[in-house]
């Protein structure tokens, strides 16, 4: 009786560990590129909500209000509105960069295995 630790199934690859790697990274990209799809969006959506406030801000209290400094007030969300703008650029460019990555790593996968491999 033979042991199934000692059949070998030829699927017609050759499979080299770096071929395993590549496969592994781009799994982790493309796990990577949907978290960083959800912190984009939510990003925006506190960038618009901050917006939002520094228009209501402008618009409903009254600049000359002595209980309320509204000046420091827009001047705070405009700071934390500009923080939020540039931590979007860098999640931006850490996605095209991993947008990048992953294509190249999807190029040369698909050099090499053609259809016998699907990484979409």
């Amino acid at each position: 009786m033979t042991n199934i630790k000692d059949v070998k199934y030829d699927l017609g690859l050759d499979m080299t560990v770096e071929d395993q790697k590549k496969i592994g990274k781009f799994t982790n990209l493309h796990y990577k590129q949907s978290v960083y799809e959800q912190k984009m969006k939510l990003m925006k959506e506190n960038i618009s909500n901050i917006d939002s406030s520094i228009d209501e801000v402008s618009l409903v209290f009254d600049p000359q209000d002595v209980m309320l400094n509204i000046d420091y007030v827009e001047e705070s969300l405009e700071q934390i509105n500009s923080e939020g703008r540039k931590i979007l650029n860098k999640l931006e460019q850490e996605y095209k960069n991993i947008i990048k990555e992953k294509e190249k790593l999807k190029t040369e996968l698909y050099a090499k295995f053609g259809n016998r491999i699907d990484l979409n």
